[in-house]
């Protein structure tokens, strides 16, 4: 059986945020300036991006920052 390829993508500009039923939708351009959407399970989101994740990824972004 062949092994399955990773798909590793850059989403470089978030033109779009949506809310649809059950579904949370962000889209934008990709690494190549093609447009690219990606939908998740509004439940699943919620449940992995809690307020820890978000204040880890402002740590994150403050260091960054700091640090250019």
């Amino acid at each position: 059986m062949a092994k399955k390829k990773e798909i590793i993508k850059r989403m470089n500009d978030i033109n779009t945020f949506m809310a649809h039923e059950n579904e949370v939708c962000l889209r934008g351009t990709d690494e190549y300036g093609k447009d690219f959407t990606i939908w998740w399970d509004s439940y699943d989101f919620l449940s992995w991006i809690d307020s820890d994740q978000l204040q880890y990824i402002k740590e994150k972004l403050i260091k960054h920052i700091e640090d250019k």
